[in-house]
């Protein structure tokens, strides 16, 4: 809804009654503008406009940064008591295309720079962090590639003693302080009476990790056993340590404290674990620690090139003994994969990267669940991470026409679907060449409710290789549109898909040679469908390029920004699951 749609009888609606619709406006110049109407108004939807705050930071948004504390010290900061929610983003999420401007990385500056650059973004948050009123917080997330400071952390401890969702970045080197051996434990009691943990480890000196990790599940084991929601993920920030085996000292931390105090999460409802690898003796513990068989959402992203997690699970339930209606998964082996599908009742949403060379098995797995589906994200485990032609010996078995074909009828109950397309298939021109798209596209109208289309790029052969010259964002843009606009009229002119209003094209990533290892990626695009008049006054579909929060809002029950398989913001892990 926007302010249009407020009749002038809603001044005859109860308070309570004007606070349940304007919870409905989502977009902040919406809520302005409703504050702009009437004082009574104002009063009620003020506070809805500051209850959540987002404070980000980069190279180019650190003077914004600046005078939004300087704002909010200079009279906003009455305002804030507000606000449930604060967001701090020390790593700037990819920039979007013709809606921002292409932001330089932190990773982009010299080792100097580097290190005065986030000192100043922790001293600023810390800033803000002090300036909030005390006990008003009840979700804190800090998404970085930096850890969080011990100073923050005390600070959040001190001031807000009513959070019950945090996320963070975690590295062990943040507690390394001769004068005082185990500052930490200062700071441990902030996971007390957490209903959500989201957190993220760095090692930045394997040596002690062992000892970091233990203290780490010293605090989840201290935590309310209310805990609802768990996802720890990790990651190595030295390219020496990368052989370290950081994430088996986090498995023998968690294999203790099973044997020590079994079942420490009896409500955990969402498990999510991403980028770490166990041995098979490890892997048992988390059925000791975490209660699958009552979760609600799983996430299991990297397992290993064993796949020691899911074949644990496979090996301890049988058909039917999950109770799983979200279930994300990175699995290489097609017969795990098709063993999970059988062991769920019934899955909502699924979102898989596997092999997929057993096509048959995988639908036999998922028939059962074809009619409750809502939401479905496929894509296989060798396409986005090679380039054929540099790799001639990586077999792909791409789904084929008839394939696909047979995954929409079984799926007719889908809302939300992500897929892949080759950067060829995204070109205008390859229209005239192959139709291949257009059969893929043609199968979609057995989904008659579908909303939105994700298509997953993979990663680019022809986009800027060898001595071709790179694309532009501009050119990528048009191109990108061009695109989603021939899906819509192509759409409209079969008659499927009546209620197709959204598509998003490639993949939340840094356009950065260097980072990327040289290969590029298409930015992530989100395109909305409306009708646009032509010179003849005849309305045209179009496709109009739209930030990714108005999708969000627009579809707030989608998931499939969250395992997309070659999103590399620390803010979108895949796996990550959303407050």
């Amino acid at each position: 809804p926007t302010t249009r749609h407020l009749p002038h009888t809603m001044d005859l609606l109860p308070s309570d009654v004007l606070l349940v619709i304007f919870d409905y406006f989502t977009v902040r110049t919406d809520l302005k503008a409703i504050c702009e109407v009437s004082k009574g108004y104002y009063e009620l939807a003020l506070p809805l406009l500051y209850r959540e705050v987002r404070l980000t930071a980069s190279v180019f948004q650190l003077p914004k940064l600046k005078r939004s504390l300087q704002c909010i010290s200079a009279g906003t900061s009455a305002r804030l008591r507000y606000t449930r929610s604060l967001i701090l983003e020390g790593t700037a999420p990819p920039p979007e295309p013709r809606l921002e401007p292409t932001q330089l990385l932190a990773e982009d500056l010299n080792e100097e720079e580097h290190c005065e650059y986030y000192d100043e973004v922790t001293r600023l948050f810390l800033q803000a962090l002090e300036t909030f009123p005390e006990n008003c917080l009840h979700t804190f997330e800090f998404i970085s590639e930096n850890s969080i400071s011990l100073a923050m952390l005390q600070t959040l401890n001190k001031r807000q003693k009513c959070l019950k969702r945090m996320k963070f970045t975690l590295d062990n080197d943040w507690n390394r302080n001769p004068a005082n051996p185990r500052p930490c434990g200062e700071a441990l009691p902030i996971f007390h009476g957490l209903l959500a943990l989201d957190i993220y480890l760095k090692a930045s000196h394997p040596i002690d990790s062992s000892t970091y990790m233990e203290q780490l599940v010293e605090a989840f084991l201290a935590s309310n056993p209310s805990l609802e929601r768990l996802h720890v993920g990790a990651c190595i920030s030295s390219e020496e340590f990368q052989d370290e085996p950081i994430p088996d000292n986090f498995a023998r931390a968690l294999s203790a404290a099973a044997r020590a105090k079994p079942f420490a999460f009896p409500k955990l409802k969402e498990f999510a674990i991403s980028n770490m690898e166990f041995s098979m003796g490890y892997a048992k513990y988390h059925h000791q620690f975490i209660p699958f068989e009552k979760l609600q959402r799983l996430s299991i992203f990297s397992d290993g090139d064993e796949d020691t997690l899911t074949d644990y699970l496979d090996d301890v339930f049988s058909d039917d003994q999950l109770n799983l209606t979200h279930l994300k998964i990175d699995v290489q082996a097609d017969g795990n994969a098709i063993s999970l599908l059988s062991s769920c009742k019934s899955l909502t949403s699924l979102q898989i990267i596997t092999n997929l060379n057993d096509f048959d098995s995988f639908m036999i797995g998922l028939r059962k669940h074809g009619e409750a589906l809502r939401a479905l994200g496929i894509a296989q485990y060798f396409t986005p991470y090679f380039i054929p032609h540099l790799i001639p010996t990586a077999t792909v078995t791409r789904i084929g026409e008839e394939e696909f074909k047979e995954l929409c009828q079984v799926c007719h109950n889908l809302y939300f679907l992500g897929i892949e397309v080759s950067d060829e298939q995204v070109d205008p021109t390859y229209w005239v060449v192959d139709c291949e798209l257009e059969q893929r596209l043609k199968a979609l109208a057995s989904i008659r409710g579908l909303r939105l289309i994700h298509f997953r790029v993979n990663q680019v052969t022809r986009y800027g290789y060898g001595d071709e010259p790179k694309k532009e964002h501009a050119q990528t843009s048009i191109e990108m549109e061009d695109f989603a606009r021939r899906v819509f009229e192509f759409m409209d002119a079969h008659g499927a898909c009546a209620q197709l209003r959204s598509i998003v094209v490639g993949s939340h990533f840094y356009d950065n040679e260097e980072y990327c290892g040289g290969q590029h990626c298409y930015p992530r695009h989100c395109f909305v469908k409306e009708y646009q008049p032509d010179e003849m006054g005849v309305p045209k579909v179009a496709a109009k390029q739209v930030p990714a929060y108005r999708i969000r809002n627009m579809e707030p029950d989608c998931d499939l920004f969250e395992f997309d398989p070659l999103a590399d913001w620390v803010g979108s892990l895949p796996g990550r699951l959303r407050f």
